[in-house]
């Protein structure tokens, strides 16, 4: 499992940053995160993924492929966070592709 180092957060974790840091040691560790939503990316097609936290404590899930590049308290939020890096990636290559826009990034 890998985060993007420029973590795109949810302004609920902008605004309790103490708390992000220790919500990305829980996911890392596997430990129970009940109030936190993942944007992850995909390698194939540049789209993104919105994983509720507590689905990486099945030890059948694939956490050590993926790769980080939001989080967010809620699935609305998260929804909002992944347009918003969606828009980015636009705005900076002409492009929706994601993949590309966080790998040059």
């Amino acid at each position: 499992m890998k985060f993007y180092k420029k973590l795109y957060m949810s302004e609920y974790y902008k605004d309790h940053l103490n708390k992000t840091g220790k919500v990305i040691k829980k996911i890392r560790r596997r430990d129970m995160v009940n109030n936190a939503y993942i944007i992850t990316l995909r390698e194939k097609g540049g789209l993104m993924d919105i994983i509720y936290a507590p689905r990486l404590y099945n030890k059948y899930y694939p956490a050590d492929e993926l790769y980080i590049i939001g989080i967010a308290e809620d699935y609305e939020s998260a929804a909002y966070l992944a347009g918003k890096i969606a828009l980015d990636a636009y705005e900076a290559t002409g492009s929706y592709d994601v993949y590309h826009f966080i790998k040059e990034a």
